[in-house]
């Protein structure tokens, strides 16, 4: 009795806040959007000899340049722009059914973004940080600073706009956020860890120095792994690795931050301005909803190479084929409802108000601890095909920025799901099970990398069939659930004529040699060891597992200028695969890096792999047994310090002959021996 009355309430204050956003569409609306910031380089960790040349160099780089940097600088409010209900003063803590007075403005299309640099050089600046919480000293940062204008148009309607934001409730009216950004956009997840990555949603692992700008979540805190249940946790960041430090403490320490302020001034409405901003073509067949893939999503593609244990809920879920080093296709996916309907779901949480939980369409993962949907997509490259479990259906993405399209929708969070008019849902490559284990294929090969949404039609793509309460009625299917063979029941739907022919896309996907994340080009000129792009794999080699490695690397001698500085990255290796592992900056698999610089020689240090590498709850490294992966060996990679200057070849010992090359102890040890030799 007081689990029901328990659910009813809950309920009730679900349904309340449901209530809150708009359905019906109001008047046209119009808000300009301003942001005057400054992006960066920074300059810290940039050798002495380098100093110079990089300040030069981006100093008389050309503006386009820095007008992609500020997209990027720009695009680290996306976070807080989307979950700006959780930033509002007035949100109640610990009570997922109630927000503040503000909801989401999400970003508008990155097309419709105008860029102004308010500079025609950047400046070098100093900033003092005071380290948050008294987590560490004072720090000092220098940088390359560009300052600025963003500019962009929402189109919408009135009656959404007041509810995500009250101050815009007519024309001429304004209001500003404030946002705390990074001051320098690139490798972020590199320089502050996971301290600042808000991964509550998420499978552990999901976060990517890519995507770093998606997890941006400056109110994180020190948090305890044992009061975290699952992935789940609306109010928990953190789940692949506890930090010691906030967000605030690690990334002044480590980059600094500054405030952004976001401006929305409602405009009077412009039918010039709202044509050249407005987004998408809604329809008004009232005949529901309709799931377009979006292809362009597609060509977000990378390789990456995983351990994945025996315990994983990848391996338990079928989205890999065995455990140990695995090698994955990852990409985005995203589904457009390019209908005039929302495509509902609501309500899949575990009670007896949960019409999709009670006939089996979503069931409990007690691996991952929450709900699992096995009939969202079905990838494929070539033969092999992935194993898609979507679990959280949200309306993430404005894909429509349209006067017909609402601000905010109902389906914000995991708990009440569906796609709103104009909305996608959507899928980043980091996310674990958003792959295909391509393992098996070959080395190189070029294949269809498909994806297909809503194979079967659960998701009601026309008009849902109810009884005359208004609840879905459910047909019998020969389905069955994947733990305790239940039967799982399809909501009965009136389909929308061809509702099924935009939901397939594909693209050709060529897997080169040695094809992985960081042997991709950059894709925009990044600098340093840390970068996860522009790598190419030089050699492999062994070692004494447990020992200390120490190789010499220089430069060939012709390379003397500054701009032919390269930098070195040593990764773990797969004896049973036979091949290097690429490891990004922040992997297990990473085991050092040096930049090189000139005629003189640098000493990289490591110790031997004894087994695959992996992180605990603290972020502190662990071997891992594998009698098939004894470790031994490493693999070496190389980049110019700039990405867009030259490859130069290094000149290194022979990583092969024997372990005991690698290691200059154990030169002295046989030099001794000789020497003993010798005076017998």
């Amino acid at each position: 009795m007081l689990r029901a009355l328990l659910i009813a309430i809950l309920m009730a204050l679900a349904l309340a806040q449901s209530s809150k956003f708009t359905k019906a569409v109001g008047a046209p609306a119009l808000v300009q959007v301003v942001v005057e910031s400054e992006t960066a380089i920074l300059l810290d960790n940039v050798p002495s000899d380098l100093y110079d040349y990089v300040v030069n160099r981006y100093t008389t780089i050309k503006s386009d340049y820095w007008v992609e940097k500020a997209k990027r600088h720009y695009k680290f409010s996306w976070y807080y722009e989307q979950w700006r209900m959780y930033f509002d003063p007035t949100f109640v803590s610990g009570a997922q059914s109630k927000v503040g007075v503000r909801t989401q403005i999400p970003h508008t299309p990155e097309d419709t973004w105008r860029i102004t640099l308010l500079s025609d050089t950047p400046t070098i600046k100093t900033v003092q940080y005071n380290v948050a919480n008294g987590d560490g000293a004072d720090v000092t940062h220098k940088y390359l600073v560009m300052p600025y204008r963003f500019t962009t148009y929402i189109i919408t309607d009135h009656n959404s706009l007041v509810i995500s934001e009250p101050d815009l409730n007519a024309v001429n009216t304004t209001h500003t956020d404030v946002i705390i950004v990074p001051r320098d956009p690139e490798d972020v997840l590199q320089r502050t860890g996971y301290a600042c990555m808000d991964e509550a949603e998420f499978p552990p692992g999901s976060v990517e120095s890519a995507t770093a700008w998606a997890f941006w979540d400056t109110t994180c805190v020190v948090e305890n792994p044992n009061t975290a249940t699952s992935e789940s946790g609306m109010y928990h960041c953190h789940f692949s690795i506890y930090p010691n430090q906030t967000c605030m403490a690690a990334a002044d320490a480590a980059i600094g931050t500054h405030a952004m302020n976001y401006v929305f001034n409602r405009v009077q409405w412009s039918d010039s301005i709202a044509n050249e901003y407005r987004r998408g073509n809604v329809v008004m067949d009232n005949q529901g909803g309709d799931i377009r893939v979006l292809q362009n999503r597609l060509n977000v593609q990378r390789i990456e190479y995983r351990y994945i244990p025996e315990t994983s809920c990848a391996l338990v879920e079928g989205c890999v084929k065995a455990a140990g080093y695995r090698r994955l296709l990852k990409f985005d996916a995203a589904t457009l409802n390019a209908g005039s309907d929302p495509i509902h779901v609501g309500n899949i949480t575990d009670s007896i108000f949960s019409q999709m939980y009670v006939h089996n369409v979503y069931e409990y993962s007690g691996c991952h601890n929450h709900m699992h949907f096995q009939f969202y997509a079905n990838y494929s490259y070539g033969p092999k095909l992935g194993n898609k479990q979507a679990w959280c259906m949200e309306s993430i993405n404005r894909v429509y920025n349209h006067e017909r399209v609402p601000i905010n929708t109902d389906y914000w969070k995991c708990g009440f799901q569906g796609i709103y008019t104009g909305w996608s849902d959507e899928y980043i490559a980091g996310i674990e099970c958003q792959w295909i284990d391509i393992t098996e294929t070959a080395e190189e090969s070029i294949e269809h990398l498909g994806f297909e949404a809503n194979p079967q039609g659960f998701l009601c793509e026309g008009i849902p069939v109810t009884d005359a309460t208004g609840n879905y009625i459910f047909d019998p299917t020969p389905y069955k659930t994947q733990i305790g063979n239940k039967p799982i029941d399809k909501p009965r739907c009136t389909y929308r004529n061809g509702y099924g022919n935009n939901n397939y896309a594909s693209t050709y996907y060529y897997i080169a040699p040695n094809s992985t994340l960081i042997n991709d080009a950059c894709l925009y000129e990044q600098i340093g060891e840390q970068r996860d792009c522009g790598w190419q794999y030089v050699s492999m080699g062994t070692c004494t597992p447990g020992r200390t490695v120490t190789v010499t690397v220089k430069l060939d001698k012709t390379a003397t200028a500054s701009a032919d500085a390269q930098v070195v990255r040593v990764c773990e290796y797969s004896k049973k695969l036979q091949t290097g592992l690429a490891c990004a900056y922040n992997s297990p698999s990473y085991l050092t890096g040096k930049t090189v610089l000139g005629s003189s020689s640098v000493l990289v240090s490591f110790t031997c792999p004894s087994g695959p590498a992996a992180f605990d709850a603290y972020g502190n490294k662990k071997t891992l047994s594998d009698n098939s992966e004894p470790g031994g060996a490493f693999s070496i990679y190389s980049a110019p310090y700039t990405s867009s200057s030259s490859y130069k070849r290094l000149t290194l010992p022979d990583l092969k002959s024997s372990a005991t090359k690698l290691n200059s102890m154990s030169w002295i040890v046989v030099l001794c021996a000789l020497l003993l030799m010798l005076n017998m």
